[in-house]
């Protein structure tokens, strides 16, 4: 595999396989390459160094289409890793000057690594996002009897404590969703809750948590998940659920993955 001017970028590990080669291409439709370390390997990707360096990924850092692609590359790699087995995801981007890099960082890690693969053996990751459908809306002055400044005050304390008993309602709700779908799962982390511009949607997010969950319990979990979603909507909440996805909040090797590593 040359290294000469070209950037290997790694897409996971997980225990050695042989039918690489029927994998989809990963990104700029680079081929997937495994590189035996063992007792696992490597999933990559030989990229050419100028369009994938440092310096190219800050051009493009507020190129959307250029970042789109390259996720989508790097997320359809490790889709099909996960469908074939137990798979360590290296985060975006994780890049190697060349073989000597990428093995010695697999050595350093090697410990962690094997911890990892351990922690996610025979399980996977799904999403689950819930929303609030119910947000009230602004105090609408002209259909309340507002007189006078002091009227106005009143209705506005009063509207200020209705959507303080609707949050923490909405709190209490939430929270049990969380324990309800976390009882039938090995692990749950609650992450911060996206943008609206990032999850394309106008409700706002109220829950962005992620469930390691057993292969074997895919669909109880599924089946939770949706007897929670049809209890809650009438409670102000869509819940949605989404996977199963490669164990990125479970299993990542962030000193592995963090740094584009010289030859």
């Amino acid at each position: 595999m040359p290294s000469n001017r070209v950037l290997i970028h790694v897409y996971g590990v997980m225990e050695p396989r042989t039918d690489i080669l029927g994998w989809p291409t990963g990104i700029a439709d680079a081929p997937v390459e495994a590189v035996a370390a063992d007792p696992i390997m490597a999933l990559t990707s030989v990229l050419p160094s100028e369009e994938f360096e440092p310096a190219a990924w800050e051009r493009h850092a507020e190129d959307a289409t250029w970042l789109g692609s390259v996720a989508a590359g790097h997320h359809r790699v490790l889709q099909a890793a996960i469908a074939a087995g137990d798979v360590v995801p290296f985060r975006l981007p994780s890049l190697y000057g060349g073989l000597g890099s990428l093995r010695r960082a697999l050595d350093d890690n090697a410990i962690h690594i094997t911890q990892a693969m351990e922690r996610i053996r025979g399980r996977v990751e799904w999403a689950v996002k819930v929303y609030r459908t119910d947000e009230p809306g602004e105090l609408d002055l002209e259909s309340e009897p507002v007189r006078t400044g002091s009227d106005y005050l009143i209705a506005r304390s009063r509207e200020m404590q209705a959507r303080a008993e609707a949050d923490t309602l909405v709190h209490e709700r939430v929270r049990t969703c969380y324990e309800r779908i976390n009882d039938i799962s090995v692990a749950a982390v609650r992450n911060a809750p996206q943008d609206p511009v990032l999850s394309g949607r106008s409700q706002p997010m109220v829950l962005n948590a992620a469930f390691l969950v057993e292969r074997a319990d895919q669909q109880a979990f599924r089946t939770q998940v949706e007897r929670i979603a049809q209890r809650s909507q009438s409670q102000g909440l869509l819940v949605e659920a989404s996977g199963p996805w490669p164990a990125y909040n479970f299993a990542s090797i962030a000193k592995a993955d963090a740094a584009v590593r010289q030859p």
